[in-house]
């Protein structure tokens, strides 16, 4: 017969609130991790020139790990204060990775001829992989999906409308410094800039308007803004700077079969895509390789594979007592247990054909105030990583739910894929 964690049969090392303690450290520290062994050191050993390989701030990145191997910072045990130091530093190296990927990834994109409204897409593993970006569009009413570079129609679902104010900011004299360090060649902010304007008012305010550029549209060069924006700063003027951004569309994009530490380009075309296995109605979802079914009365939920595989009753929520041991599950004299909620309710919230989710709403019974959790259950292409949290509390505790995702077109786990568009 198992034993679980709490029986005090169990004869095992694992301190079980060790991985419950303090989910968001560990959640930040396998982010920090994965940006820069999976994505970020690959990416630069394979596109970037030996001359400008990041080796400083990859080493800088890694020393901040490191700084947290400590057993009651990596174990999140420690005063709070220090927990926040070791979340600062998981989310520093993080930073780097993404900064250090996004920078080779747009050299890559710039080298390779994927037209002008190209989009570069990269597999940072060894393996050929499915999987899905999130890409931004030029905005309209029109249906539109994408094409692989060999023209193989991609599964494209919208997800938002986009636009308006991108940055907005104030600042007097050479605070505008900061500000121009998020200008670099025709970019701002991270967008292309089709045309901007700088003004100056009778009262000497300098107002300036950075245009961003639609997907094709030419760029704006902004070395001679910078040079007045300088000047301005030096003569210490109030200076407000606003980007505006065109109405666009954000869309998850499932780019097939991309070759291991390869790539391919995928360009926007007119009209519907190829159909979706994904299907979606309220407490259903499915593919081609999982159904997910959530019980109205419990709120727990069913998993059934296309081989036959079952399994039931997950994602249940349980709240009882614990006496207070700082190591493990020390069980109360008296004891209270809640394992049902009052009330249940899912509502679809994406529907495909990309993906498809709803959002799971549990109102529980003697819960504190800051219950009820609103856990999200997400169907997509193609399999990614499952993902567990729970929390613990004193002196009640709580097993919080599990963020689930499946695909619809693969079965190999997935790490995403990292796109730019194309020079």
């Amino acid at each position: 017969m198992p034993l679980g964690l709490r029986s005090p049969e169990a004869k095992t090392r694992c301190a079980p609130d060790f991985a419950s303690n303090r989910v968001d450290v560990h959640q930040a520290c396998a982010a920090a991790e994965r940006a820069l062994e999976r994505v970020a050191e690959p990416l630069n050993a394979l596109f970037a020139p030996p001359a400008r390989y990041p080796h400083r701030l990859l080493d800088e990145a890694w020393h901040l790990l490191v700084l947290n191997s400590a057993h009651d910072s990596a174990c999140a045990c420690s005063h709070d204060e220090v927990v926040a130091s070791v979340l600062a530093r998981y989310h520093e190296a993080r930073q780097l990775g993404d900064a250090l990927t996004r920078d080779v990834v747009e050299r890559l994109a710039a080298d390779v001829d994927g037209g002008d409204d190209g989009i570069v897409v990269v597999n940072p593993t060894a393996a050929e992989r499915t999987s899905t970006v999130v890409v931004h569009a030029a905005g309209g009413d029109e249906p539109i999906h994408y094409i692989s570079d060999d023209g193989t129609e991609c599964l494209t679902q919208e997800l938002a409308a986009v636009g308006g104010d991108g940055f907005s900011t104030v600042v007097v004299g050479q605070k505008i410094r900061w500000v121009l360090d998020l200008m670099r060649g025709p970019a701002f902010v991270g967008r292309p800039t089709a045309r901007a304007t700088r003004t100056v008012a009778k009262d000497g305010t300098v107002d300036v308007v950075v245009v961003a550029a639609r997907p094709g549209q030419d760029h704006y060069d902004l070395d001679g803004l910078r040079d007045e924006l300088l000047a301005d700063g030096e003569a210490g003027r109030t200076i407000r700077v606003r980007q505006d951004v065109p109405a666009a569309r954000r869309v998850i994009v499932s780019v097939p079969d991309v070759a291991g530490f390869g790539w391919t380009t995928i360009h926007p075309v007119e009209g519907d895509g190829p159909s979706s296995p994904l299907a979606a109605e309220p407490g259903i979802m499915a593919n081609d390789h999982l159904r997910v079914a959530v019980d109205g009365a419990t709120g727990t939920i069913s998993l059934t594979t296309s081989d036959g595989v079952s399994v039931t009753d997950a994602n249940r929520l349980v709240e009882s007592g614990d006496g207070g041991d700082t190591y493990n599950y020390s069980p109360p004299a008296v004891d209270t247990v809640v394992d049902r909620p009052d009330s249940v309710a899912v509502t679809v919230t994406e529907s495909g054909p990309v993906r498809v989710g709803f959002p799971q709403q549990k109102n529980e019974p003697r819960a504190p105030k800051h219950v009820p959790k609103t856990p999200r259950l997400l169907c997509r292409s193609p399999f990614r990583n499952q993902q567990s949290t729970s929390e613990r509390r004193r002196p009640l505790r709580r097993q919080r739910s599990t963020r689930r995702s499946v695909g619809s077109r693969s079965k190999r786990a997935a790490r995403g894929l990292w796109c730019r568009r194309g020079g």
